[in-house]
């Protein structure tokens, strides 16, 4: 006989309370992500088809910002139709060199990059109006014929040498430096660089923003430079970059970049850039504006430029450089009469603070800081007009309790420090 089964005791139905069809906290969490979402998508957008980021008006040391990372060398274009300059551009020549004798204004350097894809626009570049500085990719198809003729026409010609970029999908172009390459062969490639710009009497890079931040690398290309009397500026496509560190401290002729004025295609921003770089070098006394060879950029610089000249000079990069004739080796070689016949000042890149009773001095152009104890922080609150060595010493003698010769030989070895970190500047008095 089969035993009847056992029946389980029902059990009660847990019944939910209903909160409703509107949720405020999930709608305003869906809201949220919603914006985001659109945000993300118009952004990217943007970044696409438009290569738009924002130009750095101060050294990127100081800055988080993403930089101009040029994309790839433009390809060749003989058809373009190229704006005419003005009806005035022998006019403005005129002008242009009344105004180079005026040395007392804030001076002003173009670059103009990528130099020597386009050779309409190349030739056009070549008979501006104001004093540019011309920049070539090697192995360009027109390279050679335009650096030729940019120096019979007495342009400053630089070679605008590719370096890698951490971004892969960016081709810095034939003949490119790569850290994967041994120092041996980056300065093969160098060298090779450098006979397709035959006439370049400095140097700056194209892309690099994963080669500039490798201080062995970049300290490896500057030994070549040295050795060849070239002169550096670093075009700041990182804010990690430690060329213009590595330059310096070779003693090497050497600044960098200030402005980027074409990050955005359009002639009205790039004379707002170029404004901004105009007021850039009242503050300083100098700076570097960085263009590349775009129908906007020449139409723009050729409108806009010559209403800043009477406010500052166009000048070739070589007349703007820290160092300008004399490395740090050369002055502190001098003997100690020349040497105390020397005004000093700060570097205007240079500013200071007091930080937990220390003075602090951050180099703005390479984002380095210093540290002085009180007897550096004496010489630098001397620093702070134009003063001769010789009243340094004078001012330290009277201050402290120490004899002639040591205070001499520890005041040249503390301003030798100072400007191998770039934070003074020379001339004679």
């Amino acid at each position: 006989m089969i035993p009847p089964k056992k029946k389980r005791p029902l059990k009660k139905a847990r019944h939910r309370k209903r909160t409703g069809l509107f949720n405020p906290l999930r709608f305003l969490s869906y809201t949220l992500l919603l914006m985001l979402l659109v945000f993300s998508v118009c952004a990217v957008g943007y970044v696409i088809f438009f290569r738009t980021v924002v130009a750095q008006e101060i050294p990127p040391a100081l800055r988080g910002e993403i930089v101009f990372e040029e994309p790839d060398p433009p390809v060749q274009s003989e058809d373009v139709a190229v704006r005419p300059l003005p009806d005035q551009a022998v006019e403005a020549e005129v002008k242009e060199a009344v105004v180079s004798k005026k040395t007392d204004l804030p001076k002003v350097a173009i670059i103009i990059d990528d130099m020597g894809y386009n050779e309409l626009i190349g030739e056009q570049l070549l008979r501006f109006p104001i004093e540019l500085t011309l920049s070539f990719l090697p192995f360009a198809p027109h390279t050679r014929k335009l650096e030729r003729l940019a120096h019979r026409a007495g342009k400053t010609v630089f070679l605008h040498l590719p370096l890698e970029p951490k971004d892969s999908t960016f081709n810095p172009g034939c003949g490119a430096l790569y850290l994967q390459d041994s120092p041996e062969t980056q300065r093969e490639k160098f060298a090779n660089a450098l006979q397709e710009v035959s006439h370049a009497v400095g140097v700056n890079n194209h892309m690099g923003s994963r080669f500039t931040e490798d201080r062995p690398a970049m300290a490896n290309i500057m030994q070549e430079i040295k050795e060849r009397s070239l002169m550096f500026v670093d075009s700041f496509t990182t804010p990690g970059s430690v060329g213009l560190q590595t330059a310096r401290q070779a003693g090497i002729n050497s600044i960098g970049r200030s402005v980027f004025l074409d990050n955005v295609l359009d002639e009205e921003k790039i004379c707002h850039q170029l404004e901004q770089l105009v007021i850039l070098s009242e503050r300083n006394g100098r700076a570097i504006g960085i263009g590349h060879p775009h129908r906007e950029t020449v139409s723009a610089i050729a409108k806009c430029s010559e209403k800043y000249q009477t406010r500052v000079h166009y000048v070739g990069v070589r007349e703007v450089t820290l160092y300008n004739s004399m490395t740090n080796n050369d002055i502190f070689t001098l003997d100690n009469q020349k040497m105390f016949e020397l005004v000093l000042s700060r570097a205007k890149d240079s500013i200071s603070t007091e930080l937990d009773g220390e003075t602090v001095i951050l180099d703005i152009a390479s984002g380095i800081y210093s540290g002085l104890d009180s007897m550096g922080t004496f010489i630098w609150d001397q620093l702070e007009h134009p003063v001769s060595v010789a009243t340094l010493r004078d001012a330290i003698l009277e201050k402290y309790d120490v004899t002639e010769e040591k205070c001499v030989a520890d005041l040249l070895v503390f301003l030798k420090d100072l400007a191998d970190n770039a934070l003074i500047l020379f001339k004679n008095e």
